[in-house]
């Protein structure tokens, strides 16, 4: 039997590819009754033709669910940054000695460096731990932060343009309330109302959820650190924004960085921690799941 972390991870998890899933369903349907609709309205004067006006919206919301869905499912099976079991403190350190000897005793007594943190979810080390992430079922952490941040972007992205389809259809129901036109292109108006809300309400709820985690993803990358160094205060070795993303997305800035694929990021386990001085490990102390 698995724990109440792992079975709520799978849920959500779930959860997850269900909206993306169903909601590109939804809007494949949905987008030929707009065009529709646009057409019998004095929009149809710059319209180029139906058939563009409605596979354009159709492959742009496909796209963004796709890459949402790659990207997560990428996320949970990536190697989150695992510690080795029995990493030895390296000869001829830069570290101090309190930081050489920092060992997890659940981790097989293995080396703890600076920048790592034991989540007992996992049950492993993880380098430069941000949070254990109930969507991706995994550990956001230097072999994953790329693909959870994508996965954020990629879901705002169809979140907002599944609401401006939706608003805009709203906006053509009202316009023609009352007239027999709508009638003739929707079958069962109420229903699709229904579905239409649901799926907006879910919408705006994932828009504003992946906002939010997007600001505080972007701040923490900027300033070379994760949430939880964040909350203490510290963060890694100074360097430029661009420096810093490069170190996550790996790689000079270039089109890859949008590809759902892990990055090659380098590991430093001899990354120092620094806040006004060097923070010794008895200030390291967990977060949540982390520990």
């Amino acid at each position: 039997m698995c724990n109440w972390n792992r079975c709520l991870g799978r849920s959500m998890f779930f959860l997850g590819n269900l909206f993306l899933i169903s909601s590109t369903i939804y809007m494949y349907f949905e987008l030929s009754v707009i065009a529709d609709t646009l057409l019998q309205t004095p929009l149809h004067i710059i319209i180029i033709g139906r058939t563009l006006l409605i596979w354009i919206p159709r492959v742009t919301n496909f796209l963004f669910s796709t890459l949402a869905t790659i990207t997560l499912w990428r996320g949970t099976y990536q190697d989150p940054g695992l510690i080795p079991l029995g990493l030895t403190p390296p000869k001829d350190s830069k570290l101090s000695e309190k930081f050489l000897t920092r060992m997890c005793m659940k981790c097989n007594n293995s080396w703890k460096p600076p920048r790592a943190h034991h989540c007992s979810v996992c049950n492993r080390c993880v380098f430069r731990m941000d949070h254990h992430c109930d969507w991706l079922n995994n550990c956001v952490g230097i072999g994953t932060i790329k693909l959870f941040y994508l996965f954020l972007v990629y879901t705002a992205l169809h979140c907002f343009h599944t609401l401006t389809c939706l608003a805009l259809e709203f906006g053509l129901t009202f316009h023609f309330r009352g007239s027999e036109i709508l009638y003739e292109l929707v079958i069962d108006v109420q229903a699709r109302k229904i579905l239409g809300i649901a799926f907006a309400f879910f919408g705006l709820f994932f828009l504003i959820f992946t906002l939010d985690f997007i600001y505080e993803q972007t701040t923490c990358i900027f300033a070379n650190q994760t949430i939880i160094d964040s909350e203490q205060n510290i963060r890694g070795s100074p360097r430029s924004k661009t420096a810093n993303f490069s170190a996550v997305f790996g790689g000079e800035p270039s089109f890859r960085w949008l590809l759902p694929n892990p990055a090659q990021a380098p590991v430093d386990y001899e990354e120092m921690l620094y806040r006004f001085r060097v923070v010794p490990p008895s200030n390291l102390n967990g977060h949540d799941k982390a520990e």
